[in-house]
């Protein structure tokens, strides 16, 4: 009784979305016909994938469909609540090959990498000390504001 009761609201909401769609035209991204490219009827950013101008025309609408099961925190990309989702899990999917530590994103885990390779991209204009974080050089020009 209860999967009836649910599936009858989200077909209801999906009908919802529908109408605004037909109402609001500038939620339907239009297509380029020489490129192929689809158009956000906002800003003219574009992208041959249809879904991609779709998740973008959210950052304008501020529409966010997923929801988190656990704490009802809402997102706009399925990816994003994905991500949010390993915070209630604890599932860290992505190791370091060299240490074996584990992080929740393959970002954190490609940042992390960076201590093992000595890779510090990020230099300090006045001192000329490296960092491997633009985070941590950030924080390290704050040292130098105090000096002057």
């Amino acid at each position: 009784m209860i999967c009836c009761v649910l599936l009858m609201s989200i077909v209801a909401r999906l009908n919802f979305l529908k109408s605004i769609l037909e109402i609001i035209p500038e939620l339907v991204p239009k297509k380029d016909l020489i490129t192929g490219s689809y158009i956000c009827t906002f800003c003219n950013y574009s992208s041959v994938i249809l879904t991609n101008v779709k998740k973008h025309i959210r950052t304008h609408t501020g529409e966010r469909p997923y929801s988190c099961t656990v704490c009802s925190k809402r997102f706009s990309a399925k990816t994003n609540l994905n991500v949010h989702f390993r915070l209630h899990t604890g599932a860290l999917p992505y190791e370091c090959p060299h240490c074996h530590k584990s992080f929740s994103t393959k970002g954190n885990r490609n940042l992390h990498m960076k201590i093992h390779s000595g890779e510090r991209p990020f230099e300090c204009s006045i001192c000329n000390k490296r960092f491997n974080r633009k985070y941590s050089l950030q924080k390290h020009l704050e040292t130098h504001q105090t000096l002057i």
